[in-house]
């Protein structure tokens, strides 16, 4: 109406109608403010009275605060005021709308879970987030999450451009994705090309992070995953639609991913040994938040049988897929922070502290339960058992256990060389579960050394023959260089050399790194301490009081 009368042709400016032009154009501008007001408190009302909103659909509930933000941006530019009331409105039953569609989200994940054979889905080797139908229109933002800020204002086009266009400004242009099953396959999308990817192939994207040594390796995922990648996806449009309730969105956003890394590790790793204090402490807060909600294994789900490894596969999907899942999250933080209000940045940070980023930490238990049970380590122990250490002469040839344990990691590596047939090992895994397999035969090697009853200096020489050539088969076997936890197995041997004023440093020091039995037979085995040295020694390894023959 104001752009109308401005249009028209200008009068003689002491003319009648030149007056009754200012007139109305003063009216005009003046009656903004209560019109707007009396439009937006109908459109409250018309809000307030949809009391059933739990019952929408979710991209209808997402056009209806698409459609209502728009409103009080046009309607605030037009006015001049703002709308407080409908604002306020829309956060309750924005509010109530999401506890609603969270629960259900929940319980749908939980069944997933419970029913995922953790099979590998196919993808593409530069798969990521925002290739989900959820995220794509997120793209842009994702990668420059600066424009997302609370702190910028809603943004978007004025009234003035829609006038200019002669648009309707409530003519939504947004596509809206449409509601599919959570489980949808896309495997189909995987082969098709990526219109983002540059014009040299390489991926044009937000990175993902990937090591150089799994370039055009298509990451591990199961149908869970894109379920809760997807998810976010939908959240993230709700923090989008309706900047208030930004931080209550984002808090159950996090939610879906505690769910599927507790479900992980109960399943495939249950005592969650070799992790971090602050990976524990969460676990133990997301369990305790589940409450009687906690996640069940699938009975098909075979994690006994020697056949297939223990479950090797099985474990490796899900682990990986928990590791893929958060860098995918982490790539997804810049723009989380964005959206969420500076006084509440704190739980962001510790979630991603204390949650995402030590969630690789479980593959350490893992793979361990695996490598427990796969490796049959008591031949090699017997055999260290009826080893002379006792030898006047150096030896020139390795003792016979060594082969066996080899002879034990070599089978282990076959079986590993046909589960790649099904199931990729990415490098971190492999990396990860020959560690274990390691730290397992060093731990024997120590156990058995300490059998020895009594040992020479060629004894001793002969251990250290043994240890260089199981080294050098142990590197060749799993392709670890350096081969972790050596240092455990050299230094107990190089122990026995130790003069005794430098013994009981080197025993306090090294307390945490073996067993007492093998510390006390370290000792008994010296040769160049006394007895009563040795008998002080041991009585500190057990933490006797009272020393012997001392009151």
């Amino acid at each position: 109406m104001a752009r109308w009368h401005a249009g028209q042709p200008q009068p003689e400016p002491a003319s009648e109608t030149a007056f009754s032009r200012m007139y109305v154009q003063q009216k005009v501008e003046q009656g903004r403010a209560r019109l707007w007001q009396e439009i937006h408190q109908k459109v409250r009302i018309l809000v307030a009275a949809a009391e059933d909103l739990a019952a929408f659909q979710f991209e209808d509930f997402l056009r209806l605060l698409n459609c209502a933000n728009r409103f009080t941006c046009v309607g605030e530019e037009f006015s001049g005021s703002l709308c407080e009331g409908l604002q306020d409105t829309l956060r309750s039953h924005s509010l109530r709308y999401l506890d609603a569609y969270h629960r259900q989200r929940v319980d749908e994940l939980r069944m997933f879970l419970e029913n995922e054979g953790w099979q590998l889905c196919p993808v593409r080797a530069d798969f990521s987030l925002v290739q989900l139908q959820e995220l794509a229109p997120l793209k842009e933002c994702i990668a420059a999450p600066g424009r997302l800020s609370l702190d910028k204002g809603k943004g978007g086009l004025s009234l003035q451009t829609y006038l200019d266009d002669e648009r309707c400004p409530f003519d939504l242009d947004e596509v809206l994705f449409e509601e599919e099953p959570l489980q949808a396959d896309v495997a189909e999308d995987a082969d098709e090309p990526d219109s983002s990817d540059s014009e040299d192939g390489s991926p044009s994207s937000p990175g993902r992070a990937r090591s150089p040594g799994q370039q055009g390796v298509a990451p591990i995922v199961t149908n869970t995953t894109l379920t809760v990648l997807r998810l976010l996806g939908r959240y993230l449009q709700m923090v989008l639609a309706l900047r208030p309730i930004a931080f209550e969105v984002i808090q159950h956003m996090s939610q879906f991913f505690d769910f599927y890394l507790l479900a992980v590790q109960r399943f495939f790793a249950p005592g969650a040994e070799q992790t971090s204090e602050r990976l524990r402490t969460s676990l133990r807060r997301i369990a305790d938040a589940l409450g009687d909600r906690l996640p069940t294994p699938s009975p098909a789900l075979d994690l006994r049988s020697r056949d297939n490894l223990f479950g090797l596969s099985e474990r490796v999907v899900a682990v990986e897929s928990l590791v893929f899942l958060a860098e995918q999250l982490a790539l997804l933080q810049p723009a989380l922070e964005a959206l969420t209000p500076q006084a509440k940045r704190a739980f962001l940070q510790q979630f991603f502290a204390q949650t995402v980023h030590p969630s690789s930490e479980l593959r350490a238990p893992v793979y361990a339960a695996v490598a427990q049970r796969a490796l049959n380590l008591a031949p090699t122990f017997n055999l260290m058992g009826n080893v002379r250490w006792d030898l006047s002469e150096i030896a020139s040839q390795h003792s016979a256990y060594v082969d066996a344990l080899c002879k034990e990691l070599e089978i282990v590596d076959v079986r590993l060389g046909e589960l790649a047939h099904r199931v990729p090992m990415p490098h971190d895994a492999r990396r990860s579960f020959w560690t274990q397999c390691v730290r397992l035969a060093h731990h024997t090697l120590v156990e058995g050394f300490a059998t020895a009853k009594k040992c020479s200096n060629e004894g001793r020489a002969l251990m250290q023959l043994d240890v260089q050539h199981y080294l050098r088969r142990v590197e060749a076997i799993t392709q670890l260089r350096p081969v972790p936890h050596k240092d455990a197995v050299e230094t107990y041997v190089k122990a026995f050399y130790l003069p005794e004023n430098a013994l009981e440093p080197w025993i306090k020091e090294h307390r945490k790194d073996y067993s007492d039995r093998a510390l006390a037979a370290l000792v008994a085995s010296m040769g160049q301490i006394s007895k009563r040295a040795k008998a002080r020694l041991i009585a500190m390894i057990d933490g006797a009081d009272v020393l012997p023959g001392k009151k």
